[in-house]
C-alpha cells in the first residue's frame, strides 16, 4: 500500500538513526515534492515517488542513498534541467560521513559552485555546511560559511541542539557563536522547543516550553503556545494552527501582524494527486472558531496559478466573491511572473482593473 511506501521513507527522518561509514551508494530514486521541516534536525523529507520514466517534463528531487539507507544528496531539477529552486534554495545538498557520529551538509549550485541554504528556521546567514554530531540521547549542528568559518544564522544561531525525550520528539534550543542562549526564530522566539513528528514522520507540533522547567508555556510575543502543522497522508502541507496551552484554537493577538486569525489552510486544485501535480492553490484564514476571517492584507483569500512545467506564474488577492482585490497594504491586486529561458523569474504587478503598476 502507498501509506506503507510512505512509512518507509519517513523512518530516515527520526532523530536519532545510527550512521554509518563506507556503505555503497545505491540507485537513483525520484520525488515530485519535499515535506516541510522546522528544524535541521528534522531530516529533509522527499515524498510523492516517482519513476525515471515520469520525471523528464516534471519538476522532481533525485535522491541517492547509500545500501544502509542513509542519505548521500538530494539535488533538484526543473522540467528535468538543474535548477536551484529547491526546498533549500540550492541545487543540491550533498553528505558526509566521517563515522556513525559525525557528518556534514554541504550546499552546491547548478554550477557546482558552493552556494549558500537557505530555509525559514535559519532566516537566511552565509551557511554553506551544517556540521552534524550524535552522542547517546543528543545531537548538535554548528554553523559555517564556505571557507569553514563558523558563523551565525540571520536570527543569531550558531549552534543548535537537540536532546531526545522520545522517538517522536526532542527538545531544540540555540547559541550564539559567543554560547548564549538565542531563540529559535523570529516567528516563533521561543528559547527552547519541544518538537514533534507524527506516525507518518511528518512533522506535527512545535511548543514552546520553559528553558528551565521544560513545561508548556505561551509565549507573549508569538501569541501562541503550539504550533500544529498539518499534512495530507502524501506529505503534502495544507496548513498550520495557532493552539493555547491547552489544545484550542487561538486566535493571534490584537496589535499583531496576524490579528484575529487561528488557522491558515492551503486548498489545491489537482491535476495527478498521484505526482503531486496541480494548477491551482487557494490559502485561505480562518478564526479560533472556525470562521472564515481576512489575510493580514484584507483579502479573502490568495489564489496562486502554476504553468505546465509547474513553476508560480500568478499569485492574485480575492475578495470574498472571488473577484480581485486590491490590496491597500501591498499596492497591488495581482502578481504575475514571467521566466526567461534560463529560469530567471522577473515580477509583475497589476491593479483590480489590471492596469500595470510600475
Amino acid at each position: 500500500m502507498f501509506i506503507n511506501h510512505v512509512v518507509k521513507n519517513c523512518l530516515y527522518l527520526l532523530l536519532f538513526t545510527v550512521c554509518s561509514v563506507n556503505a555503497k551508494q545505491t540507485s537513483y530514486q525520484y520525488y515530485a515534492m519535499m515535506a516541510g521541516v522546522i528544524s535541521p534536525f528534522l531530516e529533509y523529507h522527499p515524498v510523492i515517488p516517482l519513476n525515471e520514466n515520469e520525471i523528464d517534463n516534471v519538476n522532481y528531487y533525485r535522491v541517492l542513498k547509500n545500501d544502509k539507507d542513509e542519505l548521500q544528496e538530494i539535488a533538484y531539477f526543473e522540467n528535468g534541467i538543474p535548477s536551484n529552486n529547491s526546498y533549500f534554495k540550492s541545487h543540491k545538498v550533498t553528505y558526509t560521513r566521517k563515522n556513525k557520529n559525525e557528518y556534514e551538509r554541504k550546499y552546491f549550485d547548478i554550477d557546482n559552485a558552493p552556494a549558500f541554504m537557505w530555509r525559514h528556521y535559519y532566516q537566511g546567514g552565509d551557511i554553506h555546511i551544517e556540521r552534524y554530531t550524535r552522542s547517546k540521547d543528543a545531537r548538535t549542528v554548528i554553523l559555517l560559511d564556505d571557507k569553514s568559518t563558523p558563523i551565525e544564522s540571520g536570527v543569531g544561531s550558531h549552534k543548535l541542539v537537540a536532546t531526545k525525550v522520545s522517538a517522536k520528539q526532542f527538545l531544540q534550543t540555540q547559541f550564539k557563536l559567543d554560547g548564549s542562549a538565542t531563540i529559535f526564530r523570529t516567528f516563533m522566539p521561543n528559547k527552547a522547543s519541544l518538537i514533534s513528528v507524527d506516525d507518518l514522520g511528518f512533522l506535527d507540533k512545535v511548543i514552546n516550553v520553559d528553558p528551565i522547567t521544560f513545561s508548556p508555556m505561551h509565549n507573549k510575543k508569538s501569541g501562541f503556545t503550539t504550533l500544529k502543522v498539518n499534512f495530507d497522508e502524501f506529505g503534502v502541507e495544507t496548513g498550520w494552527d495557532y493552539l493555547d496551552s491547552k489544545g484550542n484554537l487561538l486566535n493571534q493577538p490584537s496589535g499583531s501582524d496576524e490579528e484575529g486569525i487561528a488557522k491558515w489552510a492551503y486548498f489545491r486544485q489537482w491535476e495527478n494527486r498521484d505526482k503531486g501535480l496541480f494548477k491551482k492553490m487557494w490559502i485561505q484564514v480562518y478564526d479560533q472558531t472556525g470562521a472564515s476571517t481576512a489575510h493580514p492584507n484584507g483579502a479573502a483569500a490568495i489564489r496562486y496559478t502554476k504553468d505546465d512545467k509547474g513553476r508560480y506564474i500568478e499569485a492574485a488577492f480575492l475578495d470574498n466573491t472571488g473577484q480581485l482585490y486590491q490590496s491597500k497594504t501591498d499596492g497591488f491586486a495581482r502578481r504575475v511572473f514571467d521566466y526567461n529561458k534560463d529560469g530567471e523569474r522577473t515580477i509583475i504587478k497589476y491593479d483590480q482593473h489590471g492596469i500595470k503598476i510600475d
